[in-house]
Formats: C-alpha cells, sequence, structure tokens
C-alpha cells in the first residue's frame, strides 16, 4: 500500500475511445498521425447465418451519437449510416473528424418470403 501505484479503489488511468449508447461493430488503425475509426452498419450486428436473400433490403437511417477521445482530447461526433452503408472516419492527434467517403450504393436486393 505504500508505492504509488497501489490503491484500495479502482481508477481508470484512460478514456474509452469510442463512447457511446448501443455502438456497433468497429474496429480502429493508426498510421501514427491520424486514427482511421471502421463503424459497420448497425443492421450487421448479431447476424446469423444463413442469410434469407433480401434480408439487407433497407430503407431507414440510423443516427447513434458518439464520443472520440484521442490524445486526451474528447469530440462529440454523429454517426448517420444511410441504407447499406457503413462509415469511417478520420480523428487527427488534435481530436478533429473528417468523414472519409467509402459509400457504395448497391442495387437494391428483392425480398423472397419463405413459405
Amino acid at each position: 500500500m505504500k508505492l504509488p501505484s497501489v490503491s484500495t479503489t479502482f481508477k481508470p488511468i484512460y478514456k474509452a475511445l469510442i463512447e457511446g449508447i448501443d455502438l456497433p461493430d468497429f474496429w480502429c488503425r493508426t498510421d501514427g498521425i491520424n486514427y482511421y475509426l471502421f463503424f459497420a452498419n448497425p443492421k450487421s450486428k448479431n447476424l446469423k447465418l444463413p442469410l434469407s436473400y433480401g434480408q439487407s433490403l433497407s430503407n431507414e437511417t440510423f443516427s447513434i451519437p458518439i464520443k472520440v477521445t484521442v490524445n486526451k482530447i474528447q469530440t462529440p461526433y454523429e454517426l448517420k449510416f444511410k441504407p447499406y452503408q457503413s462509415l469511417m472516419i478520420k480523428v487527427d492527434n488534435k481530436g478533429k473528424i473528417e468523414k472519409v467517403d467509402i459509400e457504395y450504393i448497391p442495387p437494391t436486393p428483392g425480398v423472397t418470403i419463405n413459405k
């Protein structure tokens, strides 16, 4: 207990990179200067096989507020998922966030109803 790094209570040293409620799956990479964060479309969460043809049909836009913390700088940001889209953002070491264009618009899927 006499050592400076020993305590009776837990106190996090770092803030989470991403904070939010019901976050989609994501990953982060860095080039040493910028952080690149990819967020999967929320509809892809917990997918189970086999997939049904037309299961991806979507007309909804989802918004998820998040907070990104880089170098102890916390920046709020709104993830806006258009139908079929995942997102990528670039965060510099000063916390500035920029959207990276990864948009791909697939043909509208048909829907098959299993009987």
